[in-house]
């Protein structure tokens, strides 16, 4: 009960798959990098437990996966400055923070379901850089580098009260 200013929502992990072109020996080959990201320590992953930063990155092209690689340590984009949401990576369990304004009546005499609606459609964003061969408005990628990722995760959010 009460009046509440601001949200924390935990997110344990983001999946997302990005058109993409991956430049090789001089060759751009168009596809998919279909993308998951662990933003929380102790996330269980296709069958395993998975640390604060692990990530993985598969480049389809069609249905075939052309290769696939895995690491530690993600780069993690921020949801859109517009969008008012911040992802909070600094604890165990990442969360995005936002404002709200939300006031629980103390009259209410039974339990209250609040949902958290976070939009996440078309929320990556990159800074195309002007590497030959990179195009641009694609998302270019290359042996061990990429366009720098400038917006990752929920884009918008609505509140309400069941």
């Amino acid at each position: 009960m009460g009046t509440y200013t601001f949200a924390r929502v935990p997110v344990a992990y983001v999946k997302f798959t990005v058109a993409g072109t991956y430049h090789t020996s001089g060759v751009p080959v168009a596809g998919q990098f279909a993308d998951t990201i662990s933003l929380s320590a102790g996330t269980l992953l296709d069958g395993a437990l998975r640390d604060q930063g692990w990530w993985t990155d598969t480049f389809l092209v069609g249905s075939t996966a052309e290769g696939t690689a895995t690491g530690e340590g993600a780069a993690y984009g921020q949801p859109g400055s517009a969008s008012g949401i911040h992802l909070d990576t600094t604890h165990a369990t990442a969360a995005y923070v936002f404002p709200v304004s939300l006031v629980v009546d103390p009259q209410v005499g039974h339990d209250v379901t609040i949902l958290f609606t976070l939009n996440t459609y078309e929320d990556f964003h990159w800074e195309d850089e002007t590497q030959t061969g990179y195009k641009a408005g694609v998302f270019d990628v290359s042996y061990g580098a990429f366009e720098p990722v400038t917006q990752l995760g929920a884009n918008s959010f609505s509140v309400t009260m069941e």
